[in-house]
């Protein structure tokens, strides 16, 4: 069951995101975008798609983290947003 409330502590996450935050994840996790791919489909830059992946998988660890520290979630989270 640990996977199912990980997976559920992500989407709660993910749903928080910012509209722009919400593209960047469908870009990079759904549809598997290069970061080349997503600075194109966003007009940014190459190095500020990375900056802005990279902000996108702390922020959601960090959310993950606290669900984790309230006792929501099981152990081994964290890798479900790497």
């Amino acid at each position: 069951m640990r996977h199912q409330d990980a997976l559920r502590a992500v989407l709660s996450a993910v749903d928080a995101l910012t509209p722009e935050f919400k593209r960047i994840f469908r870009l990079r996790f759904c549809e598997e975008c290069t970061y080349k791919e997503i600075a194109v489909t966003m007009a940014i830059s190459e190095p500020l798609a990375r900056k802005r992946v990279q902000h996108l998988r702390q922020h959601l660890r960090e959310a993950v983290g606290e669900e984790r520290a309230a006792g929501k979630v099981g152990h081994g989270v964290s890798q479900a947003v790497q």
